[in-house]
């Protein structure tokens, strides 16, 4: 119990939960719930639009429904018109209640409970595009999550870049609190052999941003070589490019799997001997992460907070829409001696353990509600 023995009151307000929804705010939004009402004290109230009970026996846990908006205008209407609703109900609530809210589903009416809300905007992606198209198009969403920033009294980063994003638009008294994305750690990681062929893999959606036809041609490089024999890259994701990549490049040594449910996934993560994630925007990829708790090692560019993951002891730093150098890399790690690679494979996966697991993020979350909590009722009193 906190101070008092009252009960710590936490509102997550969200716009999905997988697996209703699939997205990285959405699984966070699962994991963290359940976590929290597994392992800490503490009320939760679930704002969700979804009509099906996804926490069933969790005592702690009550889940309320809030139906979606659809404008039929643009989807940052439908955004700012369900966080009227979310407003409403969160009006009900018992005051002292904390606020969280993925992404935009608090938005509306935010200047009610800015002293207890928390705001997490996850990876920030309308940030980091490109191209001018691409930036144009995500412009009314910048501006959105501006006025966010500018509102919110306590914003979460996951770390690296995107702490210096948040503050460049958050109010000069907000208080950034970094707390990275997580995984479960699988109970017995894999006994990785390293053999004379090197399996490579990629997960992920197969999309331009994600540096996928890098890779691809890197492997295309690799093939004009001795090492054409001794890597094979296993792709998993779907996408627009996909149907593109399969018919371009016809290597028996490179295999596109499309879209897989998460057994496959976790033995394609599993078996790897390096994970290559050339990705050229992303917040903490929690692909990168899972492939890290299964003793993987990792090869990523520096973009979000990726290099609170990477180090030297875990992997290899790739430079953006590079194929050359994403080729030389892979082959610097071929050449390493099988207990290099372990060794590497275990750093990635302690690493993971020490900082990135849910119950030690899901504890950061609970202490920060309950730092929160107990702030406002010194200042109630």
């Amino acid at each position: 119990m906190t101070a008092g023995n009252s009960p710590l009151r936490v509102a997550i307000a969200t716009g999905g939960v997988f697996p209703e929804a699939v997205g990285g705010s959405q699984r966070h939004t699962r994991l963290l719930v359940e976590h929290l009402s597994k392992n800490h004290d503490v009320e939760l109230h679930v704002l969700h639009p979804h009509a099906k009970r996804l926490f069933e026996g969790m005592e702690s846990v009550r889940e309320i429904t809030i139906p979606r908006f659809n404008s039929r205008i643009q989807y940052l209407f439908d955004c700012y018109g369900y966080s009227r609703r979310v407003r409403d109900v969160i009006s009900t609530l018992p005051p002292e209640t904390i606020i969280y809210g993925q992404c935009t589903a608090v938005w509306s009416g935010i200047s009610r409970f800015r002293d207890r809300f928390v705001l997490n905007p996850h990876g920030l992606e309308p940030y980091q595009t490109l191209d001018r198209k691409t930036r144009l198009k995500y412009t009314p969403m910048r501006w959105a999550h501006d006025w966010l920033f500018n509102q919110s009294r306590h914003i979460i980063s996951l770390g690296g870049r995107l702490t210096d994003i948040i503050r460049d638009s958050a109010h000069p008294s907000a208080k950034i609190h970094v707390i990275p994305n997580a995984v479960d750690l699988p109970a017995s990681p894999p006994c990785k052999q390293f053999g004379p062929v090197c399996r490579l893999a990629f997960v992920g959606r197969h999309f331009s941003n994600k540096g996928i036809r890098d890779l691809v041609e890197a492997m295309r490089l690799l093939a004009d070589t001795p090492y054409r024999d001794r890597v094979r890259l296993d792709l998993v994701g779907d996408g627009p490019l996909l149907p593109e990549l399969r018919t371009a490049y016809t290597s028996p040594n490179v295999t596109f799997h499309g879209r897989q449910g998460d057994d496959f996934l976790n033995r394609i993560l599993a078996e790897a001997d390096l994970f290559v994630f050339p990705t050229l925007f992303e917040g903490m990829p929690t692909v990168v992460m899972e492939a890290m708790s299964y003793g993987t090692p990792i090869a990523v560019t520096d973009t979000g907070a990726t290099l609170d993951l990477l180090d030297e002891q875990v992997g290899f730093l790739l430079q953006k829409k590079n194929p050359g150098q994403i080729a030389e890399t892979i082959k610097r790690f071929v050449d390493l001696p099988a207990e290099s690679k372990r060794a590497m494979g275990d750093a990635a996966r302690a690493k993971i353990a020490r900082q990135f697991t849910w119950p030690v993020v899901a504890r950061q979350h609970y202490e920060l509600f309950r730092n929160l909590a107990e702030d406002l009722r010194t200042i109630q009193r």
